[in-house]
């Protein structure tokens, strides 16, 4: 056997014991979902994820201290990720917000729009928002960071983990759900009910106030 076939061999023997690590690791972060679920827990607590990204650099030696540092943060994206899976498999983040609401409440001078949304959908978001310009933006975080900053008012976005998580990271409300092709959520910096509503369900916890 040659050298680097024995290195290769040690690696995948490495790599074997690394993924079964990685494989109880998940299965933990199933468990730690079940238990936000039913205390309405946040999912990215973004000073716990440095704390472990600092501890990860501690233990490691200066050479390899940025390869530490994306290998943490590329598990916390993945906690993350699976944690909002489960969330929404469960349906405890299926938000269902003001969808009898006949059309949208509060002034909105600016809407943005991500690309992709068919003609149709987007005379219909027009319809709804004759006082708005439709801005285009490229993706979704961009969207969310803007509205956030107040430079937009609201956000049109497609109900996917990746909004999930930037509801949270932002700490914005969904307005209200729009009958496209389909389910899409106005998204604001501010929680907006219609004067007429009887009951509204919220089912995730954004930053510190527990609504959706």
């Amino acid at each position: 056997m040659g050298e680097l076939e024995r290195l290769r061999q040690e690696l995948s023997i490495i790599d074997q014991g690394l993924l079964e690590q990685f494989l109880k690791r998940m299965m933990i972060v199933d468990q730690v979902a079940e238990h936000k679920g039913k205390t309405e827990g946040k999912v990215f607590i973004p000073e716990q994820e440095e704390r472990v990204v600092r501890e990860a650099e501690a233990n490691t030696p200066p050479e390899f201290r940025p390869y530490a540092s994306v290998f943490a943060r590329t598990l916390m994206r993945l906690s993350r990720e699976r944690q909002y899976e489960r969330l929404m498999d469960s349906g405890l983040v299926l938000v269902q917000v003001l969808q009898h609401a006949k059309e949208p409440q509060g002034q909105v001078r600016t809407l943005a729009l991500l690309p992709g949304l068919g003609r149709d959908d987007t005379q219909v978001v027009a319809a709804l928002y004759p006082e708005a310009a439709l801005v285009q933006t490229d993706d979704a975080g961009s969207a969310c960071r803007q509205v956030a900053e107040g430079s937009i008012d609201y956000a049109l976005l497609p109900f996917t983990e990746e909004l999930v998580f930037l509801l949270e990271k932002h700490a914005l409300y969904v307005q209200a759900c729009l009958p496209l092709n389909r389910r899409y959520f106005a998204v604001g910096s501010k929680l907006i009910l219609p004067s007429d509503v009887q009951s509204v369900r919220f089912l995730i916890q954004i930053k510190t106030v527990e609504t959706l």
